[in-house]
């Protein structure tokens, strides 16, 4: 009997954990359309849904949205013709998304596809350029 109501309470726990876990997708209808807009080819809707995402109220996208959001405009800058204003707003997004939580920003660097780590390599290092760090450039030995 103390077996059967540890399991159904350990049911209880798990079903609230895996509700409470979900993806935030379905908050967020807007990128939702904007990417399904731009995976069907239909550029210029997803580029409207974008920068309106991103002017109106990028304050209030979570890490997730922000990175979505930046792969989104890294991806219409490849496509749309407007390469400079994209990467531009791609860059803007990923900061933000760094400033909320680098660790879940990288987490979601790792998880993106190859094709799409190239874009986001050139958005990250625009992002990262006006920071100190340490260089990857290694001088010469000037002894003779």
């Amino acid at each position: 009997m103390k077996t059967a109501f540890f399991v159904v309470i350990s049911v209880i726990v798990l079903t609230l954990a895996a509700v409470s876990c979900r993806g935030s997708k379905d908050d967020y209808p807007a990128l939702d359309k904007a990417e399904e807009a731009y995976a069907v080819g239909l550029y210029s809707e997803a580029q409207s849904i974008a920068d309106s995402l991103m002017l109106k109220s990028p304050d209030k996208l979570g890490v997730n949205e922000l990175c979505r959001i930046s792969l989104l405009f890294a991806r219409l800058g490849d496509n749309n013709g407007n390469i400079d204003s994209n990467t531009a707003m791609a860059a803007r997004a990923l900061s933000a998304a760094f400033d909320l939580d680098s660790d879940s920003t990288v987490s979601y660097l790792g998880g993106i596809a190859l094709d799409d780590r190239a874009r986001m390599a050139i958005v990250a290092a625009l992002t990262t350029a006006g920071c100190e760090t340490d260089s990857f450039i290694v001088e010469p030995d000037l002894y003779y």
